[in-house]
């Protein structure tokens, strides 16, 4: 009888001894994880400061600006192409040149 109630207690207990002696892994599990997830919301915030500065400094630049269609680039000869003559590139260029003219400085080579 006494060998029967050592074998019942031995079952019941073994299992919460054994969950006992995980509990100090499971602590430093749960520190590691929380100190992982501080650090991934540090990067997250660092991100979306980069992108807002990236977005104000394309905006600044007028990266986001559609080009003109009227003006190409011509790759092969190094320079840049003539603008189109109605377009709002070819109407500064010419104003461009002709101030250029009246100041008596030479104009812009490849327009």
């Amino acid at each position: 009888m006494v060998g029967t109630a050592v074998l019942l207690a031995a079952a019941f207990y073994l299992p919460i001894f054994r969950a006992a002696a995980r509990v100090p892994v499971s602590e430093n599990e749960i520190a590691r994880l929380e100190a992982e997830n501080g650090r991934i919301r540090e990067l997250v915030a660092a991100l979306d400061s980069a992108e807002q500065r990236y977005s104000k400094i394309r905006q600044m630049l007028g990266a986001d600006i559609v080009p003109d269609p009227g003006f190409s680039l011509d790759i092969a000869a190094g320079r840049a192409g003539r603008c189109a003559p109605g377009s709002p590139t070819g109407r500064f260029a010419s104003r461009l040149e002709a101030a250029c003219r009246a100041t008596g400085h030479s104009t812009i080579r490849g327009m």
